[in-house]
């Protein structure tokens, strides 16, 4: 849990304090001072979050007033989920609709299908988590909200929607079709958790492959390496003569490994010449060897042919 989350509970709890505490609490000068500075807070700070995530922006309040512990699976130290920033802002707008309740009123109903969003929500989360999918809702560039942050709302949103239920009539009525939304927001939920956890497995064994592949290519580069370094030997004592069928074998290794650099052609009398594009090959391949490179004098001479041609 971030920072700004756990202040925004702390808010958030002492605005449903004052409101369990019946109406002469809320109606008290502290009482509203108190709920209308919770509200407000709740609803600057998660609007302030939002707002960095879509404007991609740093206003500097992450860290304001401790860096950030939590380093590990965030994609911004010290900042809350955006799902946690919705979730703190219509707990913010409850509390504020909540100053001057009016039994019977619309405001109820608003209330209490805030408070149901946010249960919603917090059970998403804890679902996700139970089913080891991921908890980021589709927001994979940014953070995810934190399985104690889940259920510290659920808790906070049975709190408000236990108080508002023993209010009105209407939000009565709007708690009975929290269980079925939630049903499938869960469901659709679970649904697309699966997909991204099928994806991500897919890409896991792709990377595995391509760092098995890259593993497999340089192990036969390092062979091929050596071969041509043994073949090299071999062609220098005898694939510049004629009529040796060992060295030819070993002339057209070379070849094929280097055919993206020269064309090795083998003539009547089964002589080796190179026709390089590249005149500065042949002394390449002598370092790379490490000792005069086999042939060297013919590759130079086929190396000045090409050139004179060109």
């Amino acid at each position: 849990m971030q920072v700004n989350s756990a202040l925004c509970f702390l808010f958030g709890a002492a605005a449903l304090v004052v409101v369990a505490s019946g109406p002469p609490a809320m109606r008290s000068r502290r009482g509203q001072r108190l709920l209308i500075t919770s509200g407000t807070f709740l609803i600057i700070v998660s609007s302030a979050t939002l707002l960095q995530y879509v404007l991609h922006i740093d206003l500097g309040i992450d860290e304001l007033l401790f860096d950030a512990y939590v380093v590990t699976r965030t994609s911004h130290p010290g900042r809350m989920s955006p799902w946690t920033a919705m979730g703190f802002i219509a707990m913010g707008a409850v509390v504020l609709l909540g100053i001057t309740p009016t039994p019977g009123s619309r405001r109820f109903t608003l209330m209490a299908t805030l408070t149901g969003f946010v249960g919603i929500l917090a059970s998403t989360v804890l679902v996700l988590y139970v089913l080891e999918l991921d908890p980021a809702l589709g927001a994979a560039s940014s953070n995810a909200m934190a399985v104690h942050t889940a259920g510290l709302f659920w808790v906070l949103s049975i709190g408000a929607g236990t108080m508002l239920s023993l209010g009105s009539p209407l939000a009565r009525r709007a708690f009975r079709v929290t269980p079925v939304l939630l049903g499938i927001m869960v469901t659709l939920t679970v649904r697309q958790g699966l997909v991204d956890r099928d994806r991500f497995m897919r890409a896991a064994a792709t990377q595995e492959w391509v760092e098995q592949t890259k593993s497999y290519s340089l192990s036969l580069l390092r062979l091929r390496i050596d071969a041509i370094d043994r073949m090299a030997r071999r062609i220098g004592a005898g694939a510049y003569r004629s009529a040796d069928e060992w060295g030819i074998d070993a002339a057209y290794y070379l070849d094929r490994v280097l055919d993206g650099h020269g064309v090795g052609v083998l003539d009547e009398e089964l002589n080796v010449e190179w026709a390089l594009s590249d005149p500065a090959l042949a002394l390449e391949l002598e370092e790379w060897i490490g000792r005069p490179a086999a042939g060297s004098v013919a590759l130079r001479a086929a190396a000045e042919r090409v050139t004179l041609l060109t």
